[in-house]
C-alpha cells in the first residue's frame, strides 16, 4: 500500500485536481488507519467533484471508523441519492438505519 500512496502522490503533484487520485489515496490511507489522511483527501475529492459518489461513500466509510454515525448517513444519502445503484452505500445505508 506504501507504494500505491507514493504513486498517488506522485500524480497529484502533476496534477492536483485529478479527484479519482485524491479519492484513490484517500482509500490507501483508510486502509492504513491514517483516518485524518483519508478524510482530507476525500475532502478534496469533494470540493473537485461534489457529484462524486464513491467519495462520499468512502467518506461515510471514515465518519463510522471514527464513531460519528449522523454524518456517516449523511455522506451516505448523498451518495445513494447521486447514485442509487451503488451497492456498498446502499449495505451501509441499511446496516446504519436498521441500528
Amino acid at each position: 500500500m506504501d507504494a500505491a500512496i507514493q504513486q498517488y502522490q506522485i500524480a497529484l503533484r502533476l496534477k492536483p485536481d485529478f479527484e479519482k487520485a485524491h479519492n484513490n489515496l484517500g482509500v490507501a490511507y483508510s486502509s492504513k488507519g491514517l483516518l485524518d489522511m483519508a478524510m482530507e483527501e476525500f475532502k478534496i475529492t469533494l470540493r473537485l467533484a461534489p457529484d462524486y459518489a464513491d467519495a462520499h461513500y468512502n467518506l461515510a466509510v471514515v465518519y463510522l471508523k471514527r464513531g460519528d454515525v449522523d454524518m456517516a448517513r449523511t455522506e451516505l444519502e448523498l451518495a445513494l441519492t447521486i447514485r442509487p445503484d451503488l451497492y456498498g452505500a446502499q449495505q451501509l445505508f441499511n446496516s446504519i438505519i436498521s441500528r
